[in-house]
Parts: C-alpha cells; sequence; structure tokens
C-alpha cells in the first residue's frame, strides 16, 4: 500500500496524520500523526465572540421582534472557509515531504464541503483524494486506526 495522508477535521480543530512504512525495516504501515490544528475563532465561546445576544427587530404587537440578519452564519462560514484552505495548505506540504500520493479527507459532513472546494490544488499536482463524512477529530489514535479501517480509509486489522 502507498503512502497516504489523513486528515481528520471539524470546523474547530484538524489533525493530520499520515500511514506509512518509516523505515524499509517496519513490518508495517503506521499511523502517525505530524500536526494539530486549531480554528482559534471556533474555539471561542459563540458569547463571546458577539457582545449582544442575536439582534431582534421592532417588537410587534405580540411582543416579538422581527428577526434581524446580522450576518452571523455568513461570518463563520468564511471563517470555516479560510480554515479549510489553511488546512489543504497543511496537507499538501505534508504529501510532498512524506511523498503521499493519496490523501483522504476524513471530517464532518459541513466542513467536509469547505475542504472540497480547496481540494482541486491537490488533485491538479497528480495526488488522490477520497472523501469520507465522519466527524472523528475526538478519537485517539488506536480508535482512529479502528475506525478508519471500518470505513474502508485504511486495509482491516488481522
Amino acid at each position: 500500500m502507498q503512502a497516504l495522508a489523513i486528515v481528520i477535521a471539524d470546523a474547530a480543530r484538524a489533525r493530520l496524520f499520515t500511514w506509512k512504512r518509516e523505515s524499509d525495516d517496519d513490518p508495517a504501515p503506521t499511523l502517525r500523526e505530524r500536526a494539530d490544528l486549531v480554528s482559534p475563532t471556533r474555539r471561542v465561546p459563540h458569547k463571546e465572540l458577539w457582545t449582544d445576544a442575536r439582534p431582534r427587530g421592532n417588537p410587534n404587537a405580540a411582543g416579538h421582534g422581527d428577526p434581524v440578519d446580522d450576518h452571523r452564519d455568513d461570518h463563520l462560514a468564511e471563517v470555516d472557509r479560510r480554515f479549510a484552505a489553511e488546512v489543504l495548505t497543511r496537507v499538501a506540504t505534508l504529501a510532498d515531504e512524506t511523498a503521499c500520493r493519496r490523501v483522504a479527507l476524513v471530517a464532518a459532513p459541513r466542513f467536509l464541503g469547505y475542504l472540497r472546494e480547496h481540494a482541486g490544488a491537490l488533485q491538479k499536482k497528480g495526488v488522490a483524494v477520497e472523501e469520507v463524512a465522519r466527524d472523528l477529530t475526538r478519537e485517539t489514535p488506536t480508535e482512529l486506526r479502528s475506525h478508519l479501517g471500518e470505513l474502508g480509509v485504511l486495509p482491516g486489522r488481522r
């Protein structure tokens, strides 16, 4: 099996791994964590990002205001897109450094869409990209090895 770079990500965190033989003496490939990236904005509680609760418009007769769009969702989507671009830049560098010709993107479904927007740069370099919509960011390396085997990203354990 050829070397593989793996991204395990959600909007707040991305972990980069390689699955390869570390030396010619190794009997089998190993899963090794190479980087742990964090999106600082996504780690901050929402009440600390914005000073007010979601704004309401002028109250109507029932005392409820009409909703006002303050573009918070658009702001968070842009933060996620930038983080996805940073993650893909780092994984492209990792793939070059470790001679990985395959990359697996394993991410929460929405964030996987943002990663997909930037994956074309890898494909232009001749790197095969696989996608799995699953959030495994909180898994230990042992649990990851097992889950990635079940998902078909890595060969199953014997």
